[in-house]
């Protein structure tokens, strides 16, 4: 949620926990902070680190039913 993300809300290098804790790099060190959806392997560390808790795991299976 990029109105929760720290950095993208003050448009400063603010935070960047999730691309720190990243095992896969997935996360770019950008504002807006933008995640690699197809590279990603859903371990949930960036959600569980992040403190203004701007993500949100979802099951991929469920995304993509909605649409």
């Amino acid at each position: 949620d990029q109105k929760k993300c720290l950095p993208a809300r003050q448009n400063k290098p603010a935070c960047f926990q999730c691309w720190l804790y990243c095992p896969d790099a997935v996360i770019s060190k950008t504002i807006p902070i933008q995640i690699n959806l197809e590279y990603c392997k859903g371990c949930g560390i960036c959600a569980q680190v992040c403190p203004a808790q701007a993500i949100t795991m979802v099951n991929e299976e469920e995304l993509y039913s909605e649409k």
